[in-house]
């Protein structure tokens, strides 16, 4: 998945939790989560993360991020990614996680039945969870003019591969 991955998530049947992949919401909410030089602002992420739990504050919220953020961050904002993962704020998966982030914000979800939070397709995961697709279990992300917006979405569904 082209670094979107990760979100937040939310209960559909009574269950309190949202997974989140970080890095979709860092990445994809338009200009303010890219800082100058394009890099992702943790920043961002972080003022997303605290919308959503002004939004829903009886929701619990998990925010995944992949391991290579902190490398990916401006320099100023190192200390905080560190400190965070540290703190158990965000969390990453374990090195040589197939699937990396999205998977892990996907295991969480189904092991919560929780909610994604997410702009990605999960393409490459649609197969092996086809409740991806399910009406209510992935709420979309945007950023506009300072404020951050969370609205329903259903994936695109994959496209069986044609044969050339």
């Amino acid at each position: 998945m082209p670094r979107s991955g990760h979100g937040s998530a939310l209960s559909r049947s009574g269950s309190r939790s949202w997974s989140s992949p970080g890095f979709g919401v860092l990445t994809r909410g338009g200009p303010p989560p890219r800082a100058a030089g394009g890099k992702p602002s943790f920043a961002a992420l972080e003022a997303a993360v605290r919308s959503l739990r002004f939004k829903h504050p009886d929701r619990d919220i998990h925010v995944v991020v992949d391991a290579t953020l902190r490398h990916d961050v401006s320099a100023e904002e190192r200390p905080q990614v560190e400190a965070a993962i540290a703190d158990g704020k965000v969390v990453q998966p374990p090195a040589g996680t197939e699937g990396r982030g999205d998977a892990l914000v996907i295991s969480i979800a189904e092991e919560v039945g929780g909610v994604i939070i997410s702009n990605d397709n999960f393409a490459p995961f649609q197969k092996a969870n086809p409740w991806l697709r399910d009406a209510g279990r992935i709420l979309g992300a945007t950023h506009s003019q300072r404020v951050w917006v969370f609205t329903w979405r259903v994936p695109n569904a994959v496209s069986p591969a044609r044969p050339r």
